[in-house]
């Protein structure tokens, strides 16, 4: 399952090196998060100039159905649509952010009684031939373990690490850190117990590739969407405490062009970035006590961070980190139910920070 939101070249990207997959995919669940620039025709348009792809890939996968292309908006998948299409694109009417546009999918692809597994990934990677069967071999061999993470790879700078599985939670600040970050591909070991030292450090699975089997989700739930981006991993696995555990699957790689829709990168974050970052760490912290103790410490810490740009003369960013601050303090509604934490929407026009926050009401 891939979210787009402008960002139909490295989705289609992404599509190819699914279709070179040693192991063959029931459903391809593509959602758009209102995208502004066409991403919707031209998806559609990319999805069916590969159809020849496509079917080459059903042919060797000897899949049983035909190649078959779909359409379907959120509100029908909300009113219980669903569809058996091959390649479902779906849109979302609206931007969700990354909870909430993926949910579509896990919905949509829930109503199909024969799906065992959903990936989700990230639009702006790429996964090698043997990843999704890497994904399989690990999954039936636990299956005590609900979600998955892979080795992650920076496609800049390439050969550098992003994350092994996913990272590790500051229970005193509510930050967190990837594993293995920015250590060289190929220092990184395959082996069951480098996995298993892995798994004992992690705190939550890399959203840029989630593999999640059907127990997980109906039992854990979906993603939370009060979290509009960061963090809504981190809740996940954390609501699944006592209930499914999380695992490591080091020989599943994929390489992560990583903020490619929010204009983040490896050296630093975009206004948007920092906002949502900042708003997601302190809902976080407030909803989960037990992993972060002292919200006081929590906010301290964040402000210190934003200290930083202010002494650096990046205002911009020192005022979206602030107003996220203060947005994830305030309540949101979500799907009829009232939330702790503003989704404090940030839009950015020439150099100043606009924020509209919602105080609670979704708009």
């Amino acid at each position: 399952m891939l979210l787009n939101y402008n960002g139909t070249a490295d989705t289609l990207a992404c599509i190819d090196s699914l279709l070179a997959s040693d192991s063959p995919f029931r459903q391809l669940i593509v959602c758009d998060n209102a995208s502004t620039d066409g991403s919707l025709v031209r998806l559609w348009a990319g999805i069916r100039d590969r159809t020849a792809a496509f079917e080459a890939a059903w042919s060797r996968w000897r899949c049983p159905k035909p190649f078959a292309l779909a359409a379907i908006d959120r509100t029908s998948v909300r009113g219980g649509a669903s569809s058996d299409a091959s390649v479902i694109l779906v849109d979302n009417e609206k931007n969700w952010g990354f909870a909430g546009g993926n949910n579509v999918g896990l919905r949509l692809a829930m109503r199909t009684p024969d799906i065992e597994f959903c990936w989700l990934l990230n639009n702006d990677t790429t996964v090698y031939p043997d990843a999704l069967s890497a994904l399989l071999r690990a999954s039936r061999r636990r299956p005590s373990v609900g979600l998955w993470g892979a080795t992650v790879l920076y496609k800049e700078p390439a050969g550098q690490v992003q994350a092994l599985g996913g990272g590790m939670l500051n229970r005193r600040t509510a930050k967190t850190r990837h594993l293995g970050a920015f250590m060289l591909a190929s220092e990184v070991r395959m082996d069951d117990a480098a996995a298993t030292n892995v798994e004992s450090n992690m705190a939550y699975v890399l959203g840029a590739s989630m593999f999640a089997n059907r127990s997980w989700i109906e039992r854990v739930g979906l993603l939370d969407e009060r979290y509009f981006l960061y963090y809504e991993e981190l809740d996940w696995a954390s609501r699944a405490t006592g209930i499914m555990s999380i695992g490591y699957a080091p020989e599943c790689m994929v390489v992560h062009k990583e903020g490619a829709s929010i204009g983040t990168a490896p050296s630093g974050g975009s206004a948007i970035s920092v906002h949502h970052l900042h708003r997601s760490r302190v809902l976080f912290a407030r909803r989960f006590r037990s992993h972060c103790p002292s919200l006081s410490i929590v906010l301290l810490a964040s402000v210190l961070e934003l200290a930083k740009y202010c002494m650096k003369g990046k205002w911009l960013l020192a005022e979206a980190g602030f107003a996220g601050l203060l947005a994830g303090m305030r309540p949101v509604h979500v799907n009829g139910d009232w939330h702790e934490g503003d989704t404090g929407d940030l839009r950015i026009s020439g150099s100043t920070a606009e924020f509209s926050v919602r105080n609670g009401r979704d708009t």
